[in-house]
């Protein structure tokens, strides 16, 4: 007889929404359901993996690959930095513009949501959603400060394209740093 496999693969939104949105008892009756059903449990990256092992689920570790991994290129002669802004709080839109008020002399452009697209000031475009594949060239950093985030894609596609990227996770071969102004402006700066 074939019998399926259930498996859980957390990414950071599942955790984060596990860790903020469900009561302890909720937790205890997911754990429960998880084991009455032999669900595997898989993460993303070492950090998840301790963040839900707080909360009693123990899950071993298979990363969830970018749809492209890209090739080192040049980089651009203008530097210039992409923000994701998908359009959530989660994504601190209010700092990212303290930053980029802070450098006049950068070139941000905000992708990944269809908020504000279109609008634009003297350093500073919206993009909305892009094609990466022909965007990518023009970019020599990824800004990504996020209140919470999982194994993120963009950020990897970008270092595989030889490209920096400031991010306050735990990301191999990122400039990391806290979520605060100053310590992102360094980091730009480093980046730059």
């Amino acid at each position: 007889r074939n019998e399926g496999v259930n498996v859980v693969h957390w990414i950071g939104t599942d955790i984060w929404d596990l860790r903020w949105t469900c009561s302890f008892e909720k937790i205890k009756a997911l754990k429960k359901f998880f084991k009455q059903n032999k669900v595997i449990h898989l993460c993303e990256a070492e950090f998840t993996q301790k963040e839900l092992a707080e909360v009693g689920i123990k899950a071993q570790i298979v990363p969830l690959p970018p749809k492209k991994l890209y090739k080192p290129m040049p980089l651009p002669e203008e530097f210039s930095v992409a923000i994701y802004l998908p359009g959530r709080e989660l994504y601190n839109p209010k700092l990212m513009f303290e930053v980029i008020k802070m450098m006049p002399d950068v070139k941000f452009y905000i992708i990944g949501g269809e908020t504000g697209k279109g609008e634009k000031a003297d350093n500073w475009e919206n993009l909305g959603y892009i094609d990466i594949d022909e965007w990518m060239p023009k970019f020599s950093c990824n800004l990504r400060i996020t209140d919470h985030d999982g194994l993120p894609i963009l950020p990897i596609q970008f270092l595989t394209a030889g490209r920096n990227v400031v991010t306050n996770v735990p990301l191999k071969g990122a400039i990391q740093v806290e979520k605060n102004r100053d310590e992102i402006f360094k980091a730009i700066r480093k980046a730059q």
